[in-house]
């Protein structure tokens, strides 16, 4: 197989690092991105199955010389069976940048114990976000609003 060819944006920066959506869907109502009237979800068969994120992260792999994925959404943890994808996408390269959710899963983790790390991440977010700051100034329109 022929060595990566990287990808670079117009500033010359090597792009490594891969972000998949696999859901649009979102258990949060997070102010900035949920409009209070709701979304309209995507069908079943409009969201890209696990064989097919597969086969894009396989070619960013070894195509373009991705080292991370980022498994995103929505709420990628709203994805059923989210586990298998993990596992499907580590069977690409053993040397993508680890997470500690990933080792967890690989590890054989219990249900409490994956529990523990996803809400340190979640609240860990939350109390990150300006949101919670008293200057905080909401957005006139969500993305979802402006075509986002």
């Amino acid at each position: 197989m022929a060595d990566p060819v990287p990808l670079i944006d117009t500033y010359g920066r090597v792009a490594d690092d891969l972000r998949i959506s696999v859901t649009d869907r979102c258990n949060f109502r997070c102010i900035y991105c949920m409009p209070a009237q709701g979304l309209e979800w995507l069908s079943r068969d409009q969201v890209l199955s696990f064989d097919e994120i597969q086969l894009l992260a396989t070619i960013f792999v070894r195509r373009y010389g991705v080292r991370t994925i980022r498994l995103t959404g929505g709420e990628p943890l709203v994805r059923s069976k989210i586990e298998d994808l993990v596992a499907m996408i580590d069977e690409i390269d053993h040397g993508l940048a680890e997470t500690p959710l990933r080792d967890l899963l690989r590890g054989g983790a219990t249900g409490d114990e994956v529990c523990r790390v996803i809400e340190a991440a979640v609240w860990g977010k939350e109390e990150g976000h300006l949101i919670n700051q008293a200057g905080f100034v909401k957005p006139a329109k969500s993305m979802s609003q402006i075509g986002g």
